[in-house]
């Protein structure tokens, strides 16, 4: 008797264990793919300390801090002093307040403002506070008690010429048109005018006195004729001209009326240029 054939179980039972494994490993790569993802570490967090950005030192920051001042004349000179730091200086050069500025950071300061110009004062000492903004400081120097101003205007000289004044024996220089102004106490002075190449002034020299109010001197300048021919400016062509055409005129009016006043016009023959009268004819015999 034969044996069974099993050729062909066993490639049958081959593809079920194959079919088995495969679905197997899916599922197993199913599950693997649904289970959560452990949290990787940022590279930020591992990351050295110098290599973040700084947040600003609130405690190393400055702010500005500025100091105007009013009414000084041109020219002066000015200081702010702050406790502890070096002195800040400016010139006045505008009408409208001249600026000193610094940087400081927060805090209290303590400052004093002074100047060259004798009897001006901006008080004693003031304090301020710099909190995380900007700060600003008016400084309004005044005249002491019993200090009167002395003012020259000029007018007369061309823009921008300087011209000079020296009272008591101190000169100051101006550029027109801009005043000379000296303060000094009650007293009697000297006083003169610069010379200004060119021209003349109605002040020279002068003696005053200050008694409790201040005085204002006008001092007017002659200068030297506007720029080009002096003859040919001077000269009055236009009234010439129109004296030439108005006399032409009235000489052509009068032969005209002449003219027509004259006796009757000659023929070109010489006899009268009328016709003869004509005789009546005779009456018949």
């Amino acid at each position: 008797m034969r044996p069974p054939d099993r050729s062909g179980i066993l490639p049958a039972r081959t593809g079920r264990i194959a079919a088995a494994v495969l679905l197997s490993v899916l599922l197993a790569g199913t599950a693997v793919a649904a289970a959560p993802v452990a949290a990787r570490s940022s590279p930020s967090a591992t990351a050295p300390l110098a290599l973040l950005p700084r947040a600003p030192d609130a405690a190393n920051a400055t702010y500005l801090v500025s100091f105007v001042e009013f009414s000084l004349p041109l020219g002066a000179t000015w200081y702010v002093n702050i406790t502890g730091l070096p002195s800040l200086t400016a010139t006045v050069t505008i009408a409208t307040g001249t600026a000193i500025s610094t940087e400081l950071s927060n805090g209290t300061y303590n400052y004093t403002a002074t100047t060259n110009e004798r009897y001006f004062t901006a008080g004693g000492e003031r304090g301020f506070n710099v909190s995380g903004a900007t700060v600003s400081q008016n400084l309004l120097f005044t005249i002491q008690a019993g200090i009167y101003q002395i003012l020259f205007l000029e007018n007369g000289v061309a823009g921008g010429t300087n011209w000079s004044a020296t009272f008591n024996g101190t000169t100051e220089t101006a550029s027109a048109p801009n005043a000379i102004v000296f303060y000094e106490p009650n007293g009697s002075y000297h006083y003169s005018i610069g010379v200004v190449p060119g021209y003349t002034s109605n002040l020279t020299v002068g003696t005053t006195t200050i008694h409790g109010v201040g005085i204002v001197y006008s001092v007017g300048f002659t200068g030297p004729p506007s720029p080009g021919p002096s003859s040919a400016a001077a000269f009055p062509w236009t009234w010439l001209l129109g004296g030439l055409i108005a006399g032409g005129l009235i000489v052509f009016v009068m032969m005209l009326l002449v003219r027509r006043r004259s006796g009757p016009d000659e023929s070109p023959d010489g006899e009268s240029g009328e016709t003869p009268p004509v005789s009546p004819p005779e009456s018949g015999s």
